[in-house]
């Protein structure tokens, strides 16, 4: 299982997914961020137990800002 911890472990496909995860598109059901966390845990990756991670936390930043610039 893949250890997400850092910044430089967040992928684009990690941000995209996120994306539609959150805005409920491509399939997905409009998620929190918790089941978002949760769900990429489910494809083989571990993202640890706090949701203030360093790699959470960018996740979290660059899919807002994806989000805004898409509007």
């Amino acid at each position: 299982m893949k250890e997400i911890r850092e910044p430089g472990d967040v992928t684009e496909t990690h941000i995209e997914d996120a994306v539609a995860m959150r805005l409920g598109e491509g399939g997905w059901e409009k998620m929190s961020w918790e089941d978002v966390i949760d769900r990429l845990e489910g494809l083989g990756e571990d993202w640890g137990n706090d949701m203030s991670s360093p790699a959470i936390k960018h996740l979290q930043r660059e899919v807002r800002r994806a989000i805004r610039e898409a509007a």
